[in-house]
């Protein structure tokens, strides 16, 4: 029997080779990839917003509107940020460029090439579990189109909630999917697909505040940013009660 790895209830078919969790609505791969297999299969992989340099502004200009929301939770007070997933390294130069202290990891080789190159970055190889940090460093680690690519979110945030200092902040943008969603907008890179229900529970249960979720719909999903903050003391308070889950 297969568990969801957010909150380990037994899961259930579902579409497109997925798992479904009837308690928290995440979907995850029927056959889960290892970190060793992504590695070997993302090595030369890169965005598309690399290949332009139309397409790279953009993808700067949304970090530079991204980190705004971030901005405000640490109310300007910029430290160590580290960016999981990096790829080309576009929000970890945005942040720089914002007054942050960068860091960031990603398993592209030809990525974190492109990324130097262009933008004079350097990214750590490899996935977050063999990043070495010293735990409470960071101000902020975000997840910026990546906590649905990776082989365990789960163990990526509870080590991004080890990385941070109390009064840190973790920021997440992902697309939420219900089946419906999936089928009309399958990606094939994804590991899972979130719900509002299962991004909630996933920071909650790692050791996070109750989380700030703000959403915008789009053609055949619904795209979430998420911040939360690492407790500032030992003593956590009730979480309200979550939303209805629509689908």
């Amino acid at each position: 029997m297969t568990k969801c790895l957010i909150c380990e209830a037994a899961l259930e078919a579902s579409v497109k080779g997925y798992l479904k969790c009837p308690a928290c609505g995440l979907h995850q791969r029927e056959k889960m990839p290892t970190a060793a297999a992504l590695k070997r299969s993302g090595k030369n992989f890169m965005l598309s917003a690399c290949r332009s340099d139309k397409r790279t502004a953009t993808r700067i200009r949304v970090a530079h509107q991204d980190l705004k929301a971030l901005d405000r939770a640490v109310k300007g007070e910029r430290g160590l940020l580290f960016d999981v997933g990096a790829a080309g390294g576009f929000m970890m130069y945005a942040a720089a460029e914002c007054g942050w202290q960068v860091h960031g990891n990603e398993i592209s080789t030809a990525a974190i090439t492109w990324g130097r190159k262009n933008l004079g970055v350097e990214i750590y190889y490899g996935v977050l579990e063999e990043i070495s940090f010293d735990p409470g460093a960071y101000t902020a680690v975000t997840f910026w189109n990546t906590l649905e690519h990776l082989a365990n979110p789960m163990r990526a945030l509870e080590i991004a909630f080890q990385m941070l200092r109390p009064g840190g902040w973790v920021y997440i943008k992902v697309p939420l999917k219900c089946v419906e969603d999936i089928e009309h907008a399958y990606e094939g890179k994804h590991t899972c697909e979130f719900t509002y229900s299962a991004l909630q529970a996933a920071l909650t249960m790692c050791g996070f505040d109750y989380p700030i979720m703000t959403t915008t719909s789009h053609e055949h999903f619904t795209e979430c940013m998420a911040l939360a903050e690492k407790p500032t003391c030992d003593v956590l308070l009730p979480a309200p009660a979550a939303p209805a889950q629509t689908c």
